[in-house]
């Protein structure tokens, strides 16, 4: 089994490094593209589950990113919305979490246990699964000279490699 995150899958993958095939894949700390979920599972011969966690109450929910976009919380817990469709009011409520809790994700609830994840209920940036909420004004970009891409969703002082935040204008 190998246990990962979609940034470090994403660079085994295109290590082109032999892989050798595993039982199972499992990713969590930020959403899967099913695209990368296809290209991993080719590639280790083996099925790929995604884990939802939140900051409120934890693991919560896992899917197969390669067959759908749906969510299947785990036995023992159930969301529910404010019955509006924009899933900004979305609570959980299960296990070490007696009482329903509003979630900062925003969630498509099909069913009490079924959801689409949706987003961020506030602006974030993420870059490797490391969330926070310093959010960029309008007409900034984030360049990383390590990496080539930076996905929105966090931004964290301790990652390794340093992050100029300047405006497009000034990049030649």
């Amino acid at each position: 089994m190998l246990v990962t995150t979609p940034f470090q899958l994403k660079t085994l993958l295109d290590s082109g490094i032999a892989l050798p095939q595993i039982d199972l894949t499992l990713s969590a700390t930020a959403p899967l593209s099913p695209q990368l979920a296809a290209r991993a599972e080719a590639a280790l011969g083996a099925p790929l589950m995604e884990i939802y966690g939140c900051t409120e109450a934890g693991q919560v929910a896992t899917r197969r990113t390669t067959k759908g976009p749906e969510w299947h919380t785990y036995d023992g817990w159930v969301l529910s919305g404010d019955g509006d469709g924009d899933g900004d009011c979305t609570q959980v409520q299960g296990w070490h979490v007696p009482e329903p809790t509003l979630l900062a994700d925003v969630l498509e609830v099909l069913a009490p246990q079924t959801f689409r994840l949706l987003g961020r209920s506030s602006d974030l940036i993420n870059i490797a699964g490391k969330r926070s909420g310093a959010v960029p004004r309008a007409g900034v970009t984030i360049y990383s000279p390590r990496y080539a891409a930076l996905t929105f969703g966090s931004f964290s002082s301790s990652l390794a490699s340093p992050l100029i935040v300047t405006s497009p204008e000034s990049i030649t």
